[in-house]
């Protein structure tokens, strides 16, 4: 009887472990970079993307830019909703993302800042004309983690595999902004003539 127990709790750390194991490698595989085309102009991308009144229309209700009107401005503040519990296994239920620079019509970076100012995380968006769409591509960087990396001189493996999961999550969070927005331009009343 204990061997049929055994064996069953065997099989299940396996499975969970395999499972973990899957899912982890796969996440890795995406890399730092979410790439969505949508059937829209790539001025009209980047005032979604970029235009205050404009990311009202299609981001999550916990999401908000800085206060104001129009195009958002070096050190304005756009505040993202992590989507998760407040306080729920130690993360932030908002994350601050601080306009580092704005190309109107190409170029949105931002980034998140540390306790001393120093940027921990970037987000890059780059419209990109595609013939009768427009391609948003949404780059990440880890420059403050990755110099104090380099810093501690840390080049183990561990620490390589906790960077990329952490870009990749954030890649995972631009991929759904990317799904909202997609949703947003096909429910979008065509225009009257």
């Amino acid at each position: 009887m204990w061997k049929w127990i055994v064996g069953a709790a065997l099989l299940v750390v396996v499975v969970i472990g395999g499972t973990c194991w899957y899912g982890v490698h796969k996440l890795l595989q995406g890399g730092s970079a979410a790439t969505v085309t949508l059937a829209a102009t790539p001025d009209h991308v980047f005032a979604l993307i970029a235009d205050r009144d404009s990311m009202l229309l299609w981001m999550d209700k916990g999401s908000r830019p800085s206060n104001g009107h129009g195009l958002l401005a070096v050190g304005d503040t756009a505040r993202v909703d992590s989507g998760s519990a407040n306080g729920r296994n130690g993360m932030p239920r908002q994350s601050a993302w601080v306009v580092r620079e704005v190309v109107p019509g190409k170029l949105l970076a931002s980034a998140i800042l540390d306790s001393a100012s120093r940027v921990a995380f970037m987000r890059r968006d780059s419209v990109v004309a595609a013939g009768d769409s427009t391609t948003l591509i949404s780059t990440f960087s880890m420059p403050g983690i990755d110099s104090l990396r380099v810093a501690r001189g840390d080049t183990s493996r561990a620490a390589a595999t906790v960077s990329r999961l952490l870009l990749s999550t954030l890649r995972l969070r631009a991929e759904m902004d990317d799904n909202s927005l997609q949703a947003y331009l096909g429910r979008k009343p065509a225009a009257n003539h």
